[in-house]
């Protein structure tokens, strides 16, 4: 009997750990992943990497809003994880404010698994440095690997079905301000959903009430 093929989320978390364990063979200390795929939208930052203690296993969680912007993003969180990781490994403090502010010491760490900042791009106020990306010239190289996430993205979004509309009454709008004092007012689930950078500046809007 042929076995039935493997379900959409083993599938992509699969190609996942795949490019982990790639930065793993570059940098022997990043511990392995624990890569799952959640059907929830996630509710603002990502703080899971300040829990991380030296298990054996650090926690990626790759949330459904994460799934909706894209192979390209899903990349690039998975790439910010490593960075966090690496650090974590490595003893070293990368974010303040509860993992909200990535300092300095994030950017290092980002680096070495291949992020870049905007040049003369500065700081973001409350998040430093987090908007950090994965160059174009990398993303170039990795096309076979996003078109192989984007089908998988397409399946597993597929299996989770249309997402339910929030209640525009219960929810709260935020104000932003990009690195050059440029304002913008958006839903708090659709702010939850990833970054939106100023097309001036190149740095995201961050969280002003």
């Amino acid at each position: 009997m042929t076995p039935p093929p493997p379900a959409p989320t083993t599938v992509l978390a699969a190609l996942l750990t795949r490019r982990w364990d790639e930065l793993r063979a570059q940098h022997p200390s990043l511990p392995r992943a624990d890569i799952t795929v959640s059907s929830r939208r996630q509710a603002g930052s990502d703080h899971s990497h300040t829990q991380w203690h030296g298990q054996d296993l650090f926690p990626v969680t790759i949330y459904r809003s994460m799934l909706e912007t894209g192979a390209e993003e899903v990349l690039t969180a998975l790439t910010h994880t490593a960075a966090h990781a690496l650090a974590a490994a490595d003893g070293v403090s990368d974010t303040s404010s509860r993992g909200s502010y990535h300092n300095r010491a994030f950017v290092a760490y980002a680096e070495k698994v291949g992020m870049e900042w905007p040049a003369e791009a500065a700081p973001v106020p409350n998040y430093g440095f987090r908007g950090m990306r994965i160059p174009t010239a990398q993303l170039t190289q990795d096309s076979a690997l996003l078109a192989e996430l984007g089908r998988a993205i397409e399946a597993v979004l597929d299996v989770l079905g249309p997402a339910s509309a929030p209640s525009r009454r219960a929810e709260t709008r935020v104000r932003a301000m990009c690195g050059c004092g440029r304002m913008m007012t958006m839903w708090e689930a659709v702010f939850a959903q990833g970054d939106v950078l100023c097309g001036r500046c190149g740095t995201p809007f961050t969280r002003q009430s």
